[in-house]
């Protein structure tokens, strides 16, 4: 429990420290591979592969932790929303950062 608060604390809330803004092997290469035969193959990103897995992961332990009553732990992971799509297409930035989104979400 201490390395979660730790972890919350100092980097959950960085979007600099999102998945997404980390390298990718993908974008390393710039989504090209070469095949046995030197024929080369563009790839998709897997950033664009992965966010929206992220994104449902997110939505449902928020779900969870909203089906269970755990006010406290949903607010917590309410205020990572910022930085866990961060460089992503699925980025939550505006949203999360609202007014009424911040009002209607953390009022008791």
């Amino acid at each position: 429990l201490r390395e979660f608060f730790d972890f919350f604390l100092f980097r959950a809330n960085v979007r600099e420290c999102s998945v997404f803004n980390g390298s990718f092997s993908c974008c390393s290469c710039n989504h090209l591979v070469k095949g046995d035969r030197g024929r080369v193959a563009r790839i998709r990103c897997d950033k664009s592969l992965l966010a929206p897995v992220l994104a449902r992961m997110y939505d449902e332990k928020l779900q969870a932790l909203q089906d269970a009553g755990n006010d406290f732990l949903f607010r917590i992971f309410k205020c990572m929303e910022p930085a866990i799509l961060a460089g992503s297409d699925f980025d939550r930035q505006e949203q999360a950062c609202s007014p009424s989104e911040l009002i209607n979400d953390f009022l008791f």
